[in-house]
């Protein structure tokens, strides 16, 4: 392909079309962005492992954790790197620039510094790497994305990613859901036990009516991800169906299109979740408001912009003021919603009800990633899930990053809202007069057969191949592997149907015999306005949609939401350009600014490499290991004991290594520290286990789980009840409003008071606390105990009332 780089100097010499020897690097930038972003949404990440191999069950495929997570945050900078390459080497490359990069800039340096305090070091940096390593893949596309072909293209990208989300839901719906429901009625006990989830638990039970309901979840968290992702891409594809018929073109063209987008809606449904129901009727409304006022919306954006503004922040107030007036919010779901933001303020403004007041969490918030352990303090009683996310991505911003955080979100929203409504200068790159003003990524100047292949089956198989090196585990079970290539191989297809029916075109006219220039088909740049309102009207519901969930910051939505929205801007910024480099004011750094820029960020690439990626890689290999001898000595324990626990003992001692190669990482230490005391080991072995739970507390001080787990080992083998006392303390600190371990905790006093009667006082204050919370609680509330755990507890405190009573005799 050729490309239009920069203008002649002169007016004179507009027709003149320049090709820069540098087109190359922003070639590789704009398909490695779209490529990757493919690839990520086509694959499962996790920050830490779900499962328990120390409880037996088939050890599962590996799938991408953290650090592949961060490998692939620093592929997502490559095209920066590449812009910015061509920027220092190319005089005639100019770069654009926005306001609203500012705001976003500032917001991405806060997250990157929010480790410091956040108390769960290891999972804040690896979310803030997705989010900062978001934003400026964000600007590295609003650079490349200069031309009516590349959002095509990447339109197409999108249709590719539906149709293949779309054939996992079905294939998992139609086929896979009657397995699983013969293999939970078969496993129920052992499917639990890997997941560390005793039956009957909040956990447990939600997990069996998500397999009973067979609700679909592509590659996503949850259901409501998903469901968010169709309606997304599905908008997306309309746009493509509605702008083949507006060119006139052959209905053949129409029927990917509109097919994806229609195929999405029983999976959405299948979904269960309400808000996809809304979203697409939003995406209907905005883009008939655009068809029919579309002129008049121009003439008057800016009083449009401020109209919009106001309803938007009269909603709110209107939200705000019914759920203070009545707790509820018009509907079950909404009300639960309710709930979490209460529970954020009141975390979000805990240091101002201290003496003295402590500013920290009210300006700079708690760490990225960290919303989840902090927020169970502040939740309400009646809130009983113990959510890791607030569902509303404003909300999240404040808590986690502070007023600075939230403020500079709201800021970059509302400059980029404005960005993305401004009407541009009409510009036509994709017809006979080229205009030389656009330096954009793709514009082709000679089509011709092989270029549209070639650049539809690099960005199809770059996909496939970085999808299968980061998502296929080669060493599980190879009829997995085998399994895994063959839908990789469906995804690769569908991905080229994608692209194609976007990004293609049938040249007008009969094919001239012996020109090889004459083709079926070419590279399509003509004007797609429609494509690009079908962008902005997705983006609009995306948003929306992550106002009551939480999809926007899982890394494979985030990518796409940085792709979409770069792209947006960078075509109606190049659109709205009239000036020539040399007096642009638009221009994003001179050529010795740009060599500097450029120096200075690919020394920051391999720092991160080096300083971040590489450790986290070295200890997350051990760990997997650690789980490999772990899951081996869980299944031959019934035959060889003894070699089980051998195998106990060398997956610790990997653990372990891992541990003090990333010792922020409390996960690590505790995931040790329990491959120990399942091994049964000596009196050392109790002193190495105390130190690794110590490490662990240290390490993540939010963490109930490694509390809890500290202070039962110092009941059972170190006879240590203050200790225990204080780590149930603490962890009851952390989680007050939890039910069940405040039952715990009153158990463990019942049973220290036989030594220390003074105890049974304490323990039956904790069994009324107890049972006042779950009295609190809905009647249908899952969390709720049932009633042979009331029981219990009701039997034991009558229990520990006559002991009481024969002692005080």
């Amino acid at each position: 392909m050729q490309y239009v780089a920069s203008p002649p100097q002169s007016r004179a010499q507009l027709n003149v079309v320049y090709t820069s020897p540098w087109r190359r690097l922003t070639q590789i930038a704009f398909i490695l962005s779209l490529a990757l972003t493919a690839a990520r949404m086509l694959m499962d990440e996790s920050i830490r492992t779900l499962t328990d191999p120390l409880a037996g069950g088939v050890a599962p495929p590996n799938s991408p954790g953290p650090a592949a997570g961060l490998v692939l945050d620093l592929l997502f900078c490559i095209p920066t790197l590449l812009v910015l390459g061509r920027r220092a080497f190319d005089d005639h490359y100019s770069l654009l620039f926005s306001w609203t990069y500012v705001p976003m800039g500032l917001l991405a340096a806060l997250a990157a510094l929010s480790p410091l305090w956040a108390a769960d070091k290891f999972a804040s940096v690896v979310s803030a790497s997705h989010l900062v390593c978001g934003l400026v893949f964000l600007w590295s596309t609003s650079q490349l994305m200069r031309s009516w072909l590349g959002l095509k293209l990447t339109a197409g990208a999108c249709i590719g990613i539906l149709l293949a989300l779309s054939l996992a839901g079905y294939y998992y719906r139609v086929v896979e859901v009657a397995d699983l429901k013969q293999m939970w009625a078969r496993h129920k006990t052992e499917i639990l036990a890997e997941r560390g989830w005793p039956e009957g638990t909040y956990e447990a039970r939600m997990f069996e009516n998500r397999v009973l309901k067979g609700q679909p979840m592509g590659f996503s968290d949850s259901t409501n991800t998903y469901a968010a992702l169709l309606v997304l891409l599905g908008v997306v594809s309309a746009g493509v169906a509605i702008q083949r018929a507006a060119d006139r073109d052959h209905w053949g063209w129409i029927i990917v299109p509109a097919t994806a987008s229609a195929g999405a809606l029983p999976l959405i449904a299948w979904t269960g979740c309400r808000a996809a129901y809304v979203t697409p009727a939003i995406a209907v409304l905005i883009l008939g408001a655009v068809w029919l006022l579309r002129e008049r919306l121009a003439r008057f954006a800016t009083a449009g912009y401020a109209i919009g503004v106001a309803c938007a922040a009269a909603a709110v107030a209107v939200v705000v003021q019914h759920g203070r007036d009545s707790q509820t919010l018009w509907q079950d779901s909404l009300t639960f919603r309710w709930r979490y933001w209460l529970g954020s303020y009141r975390l979000l403004t805990s240091g101002l009800r201290h003496a003295p007041r402590d500013y920290s969490h009210l300006f700079f918030g708690v760490g990225w990633e960290n919303f989840g352990p902090f927020y169970l303090a502040h939740r309400l009683a009646v809130a009983s899930e113990e959510i890791r996310d607030p569902h509303n991505f404003i909300v999240r911003t404040f808590v986690e990053l502070g007023l600075v955080g939230g403020v500079l979100l709201l800021i970059w929203m509302l400059r980029l809202a404005w960005e993305l409504t401004r009407r541009p200068v009409p510009f036509d790159v994709g017809g006979a007069k080229i205009d030389p003003r656009n330096r954009g990524a793709f514009s082709p100047t000679r089509p011709s057969r092989t270029t549209a292949m070639l650049a539809v089956a690099i960005i199809a198989s770059t996909t496939i191949a970085i999808n299968v090196a980061c998502s296929v585990d080669f060493a599980a079970d190879g009829w997995y592997a085998f399994l895994e290539l063959a839908r990789r191989t469906i995804f690769f297809c569908v991905m080229l149907i994608g692209l194609s029916v976007a990004a293609l075109e049938s040249p007008a006219g009969p094919k001239a015999s012996g020109d090889a220039d004459q083709v079926d088909f070419k590279l399509d740049n003509r004007p797609a306005p429609w494509v690009l309102y079908a962008v902005l009207a997705a983006l609009a519901t995306f948003l929306i949609h992550n106002l009551i969930e939480f999809s926007l910051f899982e890394p494979g939505p985030w990518f796409l939401f940085a792709l979409l929205t770069g792209g947006a801007l960078g075509l109606r910024s190049e659109g709205r350009r009239r000036t020539f480099p040399a007096d642009d004011s638009a221009c994003l750094f001179r050529r010795p600014a740009a060599t500097v820029a450029t120096a200075v960020a690919g020394a920051g690439w391999l720092a991160a490499a080096i300083l971040l990626a590489t450790p986290v890689a070295a200890a997350e290999s051990l760990a997997r290991d650690a789980d490999a001898d772990a899951y081996r000595a869980a299944a031959i324990r019934p035959r060889d004991p003894a070699y089980a626990q051998q195998l106990i003992v060398r997956a610790a001692a990997v653990m372990t290594d891992a541990w003090r190669r990333l010792s922020w990482n409390a996960d690590y230490a505790s995931r040790a520290a329990r491959m120990l005391i399942a091994s049964g080991g000596s009196r050392g072995d109790s002193r190495q286990i105390k130190k690794l739970l110590d490490a662990a507390v240290a390490a993540d001080p939010s963490s109930v789980g490694n509390l809890t787990l500290r202070a039962r080992f110092e009941l059972a083998e170190l006879a240590a009840p203050d200790a225990a006392r204080r780590d149930f303390e603490s962890a009851l600190a952390l989680d007050p409003n939890n039910v069940r371990l405040r039952l715990d905790f009153a158990r463990e006093l019942k049973a220290m008071s036989v030594s220390r009667p003074k105890l049974v006082q304490s323990a039956l204050l904790e069994y009324d606390r107890a049972l006042d919370m779950n009295n609190l609680l809905e009647p249908a509330e899952i969390k709720r105990l049932t009633p042979t755990e009331l029981a219990r507890a009701q039997a034991e405190i009558a229990d520990l009332e006559r002991h009481a009573a024969a002692a005080s005799q």
